[in-house]
């Protein structure tokens, strides 16, 4: 008869506990990729729900002088029908225009309110409570060249993490080549012999031998998921690179729109409706001119406000994807990769 108490320690050999130590390391740092990437997100919503507000607040008031504008038109033909220089008809077809500017301006009104409450929301508030929102929709960052823009794709969190993601998959095909590697399995004891009265110490040591299991298809699938990563690095490269050109032409397009608008077109419809209104007092034309000429003036600042809409929300896009502000993009150095 005997009796035996024994312990065992099993030692790793191979590296396995640097390997799992510079694994975990790596996927904490994914994680905060992750987290960057969603953090991100939500401020570029929150930017877009933010100029959403600014130019419903413009918009608001664009149909708040539109109105005023229309009034003044229907109050001068007013005074021309009573005068009996004009038919009536025209002081009718004014009054029609003045109840639909009316109408635009409730809708205004109506979308400045859907807006301001969509922001809120974003801020865990389920009403609007601020009244008016501050910003300037005129003042837009100079827009450096693409070249410039295209260096800075490297620091979107969708392309930076891969990097990460590729050490953290070259860490878990180092860590199954260490598995390939037997461990050492040491054992220490106490044993009772009774028969003969006597006590013995056991030390041991035992390692498996991998004949065959060397852990051949753990390594070879670790390595297949290291150059799938590569690749993935390379086309969300690619894609973005591809999202920053069509941004770029949005904000190209929109800022050159706005500009045009601004020098030409804008001063160009105020000063012709401002002329036409005064020769329709003066009898010179007719009431179609000046609906013409303002429904011209109010086209184009519509469209001037809607171009300055297009080029801040462009702006967002193309800072979302180059991962710094457009105002820095020029004179921030771009570390290599």
């Amino acid at each position: 008869m005997q009796a035996t108490v024994q312990l065992s320690q099993l030692i790793e050999l191979g590296g396995k506990r640097a390997a799992r130590q510079a694994l975990a390391g790596l996927n904490r740092d994914l994680a905060e990729w992750d987290f960057e990437t969603a953090r991100i997100d939500v401020l570029t919503r929150v930017t877009a729900a933010f100029l959403n507000v600014l130019v419903s607040q413009q918009t608001v008031a664009l149909a708040a002088r539109t109105s005023a504008l229309v009034e003044q038109v229907e109050q001068t033909v007013r005074t021309r029908v009573d005068a009996g220089v004009v038919s009536p008809i025209e002081q009718t077809k004014a009054g029609v225009t003045a109840a639909m500017a009316r109408i635009d301006e409730q809708r205004a009104q109506r979308a400045l309110a859907a807006d301001r409450t969509a922001l809120a929301v974003l801020w865990g508030h389920p009403v609007a409570v601020f009244t008016t929102a501050e910003g300037d929709l005129l003042t837009s960052p100079a827009l450096p060249p693409f070249d410039t823009l295209a260096q800075h794709v490297a620091r979107n969190p969708d392309v930076a993490r891969w990097a990460t993601e590729i050490a953290q998959r070259d860490a878990a095909r180092a860590l199954e080549s260490a598995r390939g590697v037997p461990d050492l399995t040491v054992t220490a004891g106490y044993r009772r012999l009774t028969d003969i009265d006597s006590n013995a110490f056991v030390v041991g040591a035992s390692i498996p031998l991998p004949f065959r299991d060397r852990n051949q298809e753990g390594i070879q699938a670790a390595a297949q998921r290291l150059a799938q990563a590569r690749e993935g690095e390379r086309a969300a490269h690619a894609r973005i690179t591809t999202l920053l050109a069509a941004a770029y032409r949005d904000l190209a397009v929109a800022h050159d729109e706005a500009a045009a608008l601004a020098a030409g077109v804008l001063p160009g419809a105020r000063s012709a409706f401002a002329a036409i209104e005064e020769g329709y007092r003066l009898g010179r034309f007719g009431y179609l001119e000046v609906l013409d000429a303002q429904r011209t003036l109010v086209s184009a600042e519509t469209q001037h406000l809607r171009a300055l809409a297009d080029v801040q929300k462009a702006v967002a896009q193309v800072e979302r994807l180059i991962g710094v502000p457009l105002a820095d993009a020029a004179s921030t150095p771009v570390k290599d990769q």
